[in-house]
C-alpha cells in the first residue's frame, strides 16, 4: 500500500536512494526507513515486522524437522533407523524446505534478483545465490537423480542438500526481525533525544543528521566529547567573566571618569592598545583546550 507522498524513504546506507513509498535498497537491499518519523510511517514498519516475523517463525517450524531429518544419521540411536536415509525422509525433507525456501523466503530472493538485474550485488546477492545452488542442486538430485554419474552418489543416491537451503533462511530472517526491531525500538528515543551521536564508520544519514560524529569509530570518543564539551563550556564563561570585568573598568577610564578627581585620562593609543590586549587573551584562554 502506498504511503503518503509527504512522506521520503531513503536507505541508511545510501542516502541518494529516495521514494515516496517502503520498499527495499536497489543498491544494498537495505528495508527503506522514512527520513521523518510519522504515524503512517510507524503503520508500515510495524506491517513490515508483523510479515517478517510470521515468515520467521512459519519457517523455523517448518526447517526445524529439515534438519533434524538431515542430522539423524550423526546421531548414533539413530544411525540405524531405517528411516533416516529412506526415500520418505528425503521426499519429506524436499517439500518442507521448498515452503521456507519458496515462500519464507521469498523477500530474500527477490532482493537478490533485484542486486544482479540492477547489477548492485550486495549481502542478498550472496544469500540468493547460496540458497539456490543448495536447493537447485538437491531438487535435481530428486526430479532426475540419472543425470549424476556415480561418483557423485552415495549407497545409489545422490546427497541432499535442503537443510542448508533451509536453515539459511530461517536464520537470515531472524537478522531482519531484529534488525526491525531495534529500528522501530529506537525511534522514540531517538526523536526524544536532545543530541545525536553517529559513528565516523557508520552510515551517511546518521552523519549529516547527528550532532556529534566519532571520527574514529571508538565509543571512547563519547567520554572524550563529554568532556570536551564541559572544558569548552567552562571557558567561554571564562572568557565572558574577563571580558566583562575588563570592558566594566576599560571603558569608564577611557571615558575619564577619573579625570575629574585623580586627573588620569587613557589616550586614545593605549586605549586601543588595550583593546587588543583583551581579544589576545580571550584566545589564548580559549587555545588552552
Amino acid at each position: 500500500m502506498r504511503s503518503d507522498a509527504t512522506t521520503i524513504y531513503t536507505c541508511p546506507m545510501h542516502p541518494e536512494v529516495q521514494q515516496d513509498h517502503p520498499g527495499g535498497c536497489p543498491k544494498c537491499g537495505m528495508a527503506l526507513e522514512p527520513k521523518l518519523a510519522s504515524a503512517g510511517t510507524d503503520d508500515d514498519e510495524n506491517a513490515e515486522l508483523r510479515d517478517m516475523t510470521r515468515r520467521f517463525w512459519i519457517g523455523a517450524a517448518l526447517a526445524l524437522p529439515v534438519f533434524l531429518l538431515a542430522m539423524a544419521h550423526l546421531i548414533p540411536a539413530l544411525a540405524r533407523r531405517s528411516w533416516v536415509e529412506s526415500s520418505v525422509s528425503r521426499w519429506v525433507q524436499f517439500a518442507l524446505a521448498t515452503l521456507v525456501v519458496g515462500w519464507a523466503g521469498w523477500p530474500l530472493l527477490h532482493r537478490g534478483w533485484r542486486s544482479i538485474v540492477t547489477r548492485h550485488l550486495n549481502m542478498f546477492t550472496l544469500i540468493s545465490i547460496g540458497v539456490g545452488a543448495a536447493f537447485v542442486f538437491s531438487a535435481a538430485a530428486m526430479l532426475m537423480p540419472g543425470m549424476f554419474p556415480p561418483t557423485m552418489q552415495h549407497e545409489g543416491k545422490v546427497p541432499i542438500y535442503f537443510e542448508s537451503a533451509a536453515v539459511i533462511v530461517v536464520l537470515v530472517l531472524l537478522g531482519q526481525v531484529l534488525e526491525l526491531r531495534a529500528r522501530i525500538n529506537d525511534a522514540p528515543a531517538l526523536s526524544e533525544a536532545e543530541i545525536g551521536i553517529a559513528m565516523g564508520t557508520g552510515t551517511d544519514v546518521a552523519i549529516e543528521s547527528a550532532g556529534i560524529t566519532l571520527v574514529k569509530g571508538d565509543l571512547r570518543g563519547i567520554a572524550k566529547a563529554i568532556r570536551l564539551s564541559r572544558a569548552t563550556m567552562r571557558n567561554i564563561r571564562q572568557n565572558l567573566f574577563f571580558a566583562l570585568l575588563y570592558n566594566a573598568l576599560g571603558i569608564p577610564l577611557a571615558a575619564g571618569v577619573l579625570y575629574p578627581f585623580v586627573g588620569l585620562l587613557l589616550s586614545p593609543m593605549i586605549a586601543g592598545a588595550a583593546m587588543s590586549l583583551s581579544s589576545v587573551s580571550v584566545i589564548g584562554n580559549a587555545l588552552r583546550l
